[in-house]
C-alpha cells in the first residue's frame, strides 16, 4: 500500500546495515502483457536471493503474486494507515509521485478499500503506522529480532 510508511521504515533498517529490498523500486517487478497486471518476477527473485549470503533480508511489496513468496519468508508484516494518514504522507514525499494525481489516489483507496483485508489476514504481524514513525520502526525491528 502506497503511503503506510514502507519505504521510510526501509531507509530506516538499511541505516542500521539490513538488507532491504523495495521491489516497487527494482527490476524485480514485471507487467504482465495481457492483464497489465504488476507480478514479481519470482525466478529474478529467487535468483538474487540464492546469490547472497547474508539471508537476513527485508522486501517491501504489495503485488498480486506476492503470496507466491510467502514461504520463503520468515514473517510477514503489513503496514497500515488510515486514509488521512496516506494522503497525507503521499503529498508530503518528494521522491515519489504516485498517489498525488486524482486517478492514482482513487486506485489507492480502492486498493485499501478492496486489497487491504486480504494482506492482513495472510500476515504474521500487522502494525498499525498512523503513529510515530520511530514507534513504528521500533516495532518492526523487534519483530525482525524475534524471527
Amino acid at each position: 500500500m502506497s503511503g503506510v510508511g514502507k519505504t521510510t521504515i526501509l531507509s530506516m533498517l538499511q541505516d542500521e546495515n539490513t538488507i532491504c529490498i523495495d521491489l516497487d523500486e527494482t527490476d524485480y517487478i514485471e507487467v504482465d502483457i495481457e492483464t497489465k497486471e504488476r507480478l514479481i518476477s519470482i525466478d529474478k527473485l529467487l535468483s538474487y536471493i540464492n546469490s547472497i549470503s547474508d539471508k537476513n533480508l527485508i522486501l517491501a511489496v504489495c503485488e498480486a503474486n506476492q503470496g507466491q513468496i510467502y514461504s520463503l519468508m520468515s514473517a510477514v508484516i503489513v503496514l497500515t494507515a488510515s486514509l488521512e494518514v496516506m494522503k497525507e504522507r503521499i503529498n508530503k514525499r518528494q521522491n515519489n509521485n504516485y498517489g498525488k494525481d486524482k486517478e492514482e489516489w482513487e486506485q489507492i483507496v480502492r486498493n485499501k478499500k478492496e486489497i487491504e483485508s486480504l494482506l492482513i489476514r495472510r500476515a504474521d504481524y500487522v502494525i498499525q503506522t498512523d503513529g510515530e514513525i520511530h514507534e513504528v520502526f521500533n516495532k518492526v525491528k523487534m519483530i525482525i529480532d524475534e524471527v
